[in-house]
C-alpha cells in the first residue's frame, strides 16, 4: 500500500511539473514547434497520442504514415541542440497535444505543445435580404461564432470534409442600419480609416474623428476598436468597405461587403414554372379559339348566327386569357379585349367572303 502511494505521488509530481505550451498554426501553412536543449542531441522523439511523428536517429518503421513527407527535423541543427519539428502543410486534423522527448548530455528534457490550427477564412460578406442583414463567411476553423452588436441572432454552421466551417447569421434590421466590424487588434488602436470601394474616404479616426461630407448622414458611430455603425442606408451605399487599423507596431486591414442577396434558386424556379404553365394554357386556348368547327350541312342557322357564335367564343377566350396572363391588371385586359374585337371583325369578313 505504501509503495502504491509513492508511485501515485511521483506521477502527480511529474504532471505538476509538466510544461504545456499553447501553440497556434495557420491552415495550409508551414508551422514550427520549437524544442531545444543546451547541448548536442543524442536522441529525440516527437509524438502525438502515442504515435511517433518524428524521431532521431531516423526510423521510418516507427513513424506513423500520417506524418511521412509532411513533417521533418532540422538535421543540421541537431548537433547544436535544436530538435524543433517542422510541419509543411497544417490541417485541422493536426490539432492535438504533441510531446518532444529529448536526451542529451545534460539529461532528459520534455515539452508539450497544445496545437490549434486556425483558418481565418475568406472575406466576411454582409448582404441584405428584405428586412434582414446576413453576415456570412467560409473556410473557418475552429468553430466560429457571429455576434451582432446590440442584438441576438441564430447562426447556421456547416462543416466540410476538411473540417472547415462556413457560417451564416441573419439579423432583423429596422431603418436600414448596419454594424461593420474592423476585426480585433492585439494592441490599443492608434488610428482607424474606413474606405468605400477602395477610393472614397468615409471616416478617419486618430486624435479626432473626421467624417467625409457625403457620409455624414450615414455614419452613426465608430467604436474604440474601429467598428463602424451606419444608418439610413440605401442601395447607393452597398459595396466594398475597407478598414485599416493601426497600432504602435502593426497595421491590420479588413474587408467587408455590404450587398443585397440575389433571388434564391427556389423562388426563381417557382416563378419560371408558373410562367411556363400559364403560357402553355394561353397558347392552347388561343389555338382552340382560332380553329372553329365547320357547320354541318343540315345546319339551318341564318348567316348572321354563325359569326355571333364565333364572336361569343372569341369574347370568352379573351376573358380567360385576360384572367390568366393579365392577373387583374388593367393594361393586359384592355389589350386582350381590343384583340378580341379585331378578331371578331376578321371572322365576320371571312364568313361573308365564304358566303359570296
Amino acid at each position: 500500500m505504501r509503495l502504491l502511494l509513492q508511485i501515485c505521488c511521483f506521477v502527480f509530481a511529474v504532471d505538476a511539473l509538466r510544461k504545456d505550451v499553447n501553440w497556434t498554426c495557420l491552415y495550409q501553412r508551414s508551422c514550427i514547434l520549437p524544442c531545444e536543449i543546451p547541448d548536442e542531441i543524442s536522441q529525440t522523439t516527437w509524438s502525438k497520442d502515442m504515435l511517433v511523428v518524428q524521431m532521431f536517429p531516423t526510423s521510418d518503421h516507427h513513424q506513423h504514415g500520417r506524418y511521412r513527407n509532411t513533417t521533418s527535423l532540422f538535421v543540421q541543427e541537431l548537433p547544436h541542440g535544436n530538435c524543433s519539428l517542422l510541419f509543411n502543410n497544417m490541417e485541422p486534423q493536426d490539432e492535438g497535444v504533441y510531446k518532444c522527448d529529448t536526451t542529451g548530455k545534460s539529461g532528459d528534457h520534455q515539452i508539450y505543445y497544445i496545437v490549434q490550427v486556425n483558418a481565418p477564412g475568406e472575406e466576411v460578406v454582409i448582404s441584405q435580404s428584405g428586412d434582414f442583414l446576413i453576415c456570412s463567411s467560409e473556410r473557418l476553423h475552429p468553430k466560429p461564432q457571429c455576434h451582432w452588436s446590440g442584438t441576438i441572432s441564430n447562426s447556421t454552421l456547416q462543416q466540410d470534409g476538411h473540417r472547415l466551417y462556413s457560417i451564416s447569421s441573419p439579423v432583423s434590421v429596422s431603418g436600414s442600419e448596419a454594424q461593420l466590424s474592423c476585426g480585433p487588434a492585439a494592441a490599443p488602436v492608434k488610428s482607424v480609416s474606413w474606405m468605400f470601394n477602395h477610393s472614397e474616404s468615409i471616416v478617419e479616426v486618430s486624435s479626432q474623428r473626421q467624417v467625409s461630407e457625403r457620409w455624414r448622414p450615414y455614419v452613426k458611430n465608430v467604436s474604440d476598436s474601429g467598428d463602424l455603425s451606419l444608418e439610413n442606408l440605401s442601395s447607393d451605399q452597398l459595396g466594398r468597405f475597407t478598414c485599416v487599423t493601426r497600432t504602435d507596431n502593426e497595421t491590420y486591414t479588413a474587408t467587408v461587403w455590404l450587398e443585397k442577396a440575389p433571388l434564391s434558386v427556389t423562388a426563381l424556379t417557382v416563378a419560371v414554372i408558373i410562367t411556363a404553365v400559364l403560357t402553355a394554357i394561353a397558347l392552347a386556348l388561343y389555338r382552340c379559339c382560332q380553329t372553329a368547327p365547320e357547320a354541318p350541312a343540315s345546319d339551318q342557322r341564318s348567316p348572321t348566327e354563325a359569326p355571333q357564335d364565333k364572336s361569343r367564343a372569341a369574347s370568352l377566350c379573351s376573358f380567360i386569357l385576360c384572367f390568366l396572363l393579365g392577373l387583374g391588371s388593367a393594361l393586359p385586359c384592355h389589350i386582350f379585349i381590343t384583340a378580341a374585337l379585331l378578331f371578331k371583325q376578321h371572322m365576320d369578313r371571312q364568313y361573308k367572303w365564304v358566303l359570296t
